[in-house]
């Protein structure tokens, strides 16, 4: 008898052909799959974030309520640094602002950075002292507890 052997592009197609057809013959196991890939990436991805923060960092981030923890990891890396180098008191303004904002504030040159503090700071104490915010500033009220919706200079 002849005997045949595949090459590795056909071993290649008959595997890929019989996970297919494994996978059409057993959906919940296509999303167990998927599932678990899902679970892997996300514990990569907390596992990468607590690589990239000191021991003081993991030590403050460790004492964060669950879901202000959840908050953190959902912002990009380069925000979750920039989170780091801010002094408390602009941590602490930082959790007011959208997330949207948080990630424009961490991208912007430290140019732009320094005036959007400024109107951050400025809008911050018109809150907390129950002052109107200034006239050129959107008239919208924000607590001081809650998120503030605050124009950054590069999105006007």
């Amino acid at each position: 008898m002849p005997t045949h052997s595949l090459t590795r592009t056909q071993s290649m197609y008959l595997v890929s052909g019989s996970f297919a057809a494994l996978t059409m013959a057993n959906p919940t196991l296509v999303a167990a799959m998927v599932q678990d890939e899902a679970t892997v990436a996300q514990g990569d991805a907390m596992t990468d974030t607590s690589a990239a923060m000191t021991d003081e960092q993991q030590a403050i981030f460790d004492t964060w309520p669950a879901d202000q923890q959840s908050a953190f990891m959902t912002w990009p890396a380069e925000t979750q640094g920039y989170y780091w180098t801010l002094p408390p008191e602009r941590q602490e303004l930082f959790w007011r602002l959208t997330d949207d904002n948080k990630v424009s504030l961490s991208a912007m040159s430290e140019e732009d950075r320094a005036s959007a503090w400024q109107m951050i700071e400025a809008r911050a104490a018109a809150v907390e002292g129950g002052e109107a915010p200034p006239p050129s500033e959107p008239q919208a009220q924000a607590q001081p507890e809650t998120e503030m919706e605050t124009e950054m200079p590069s999105q006007r």
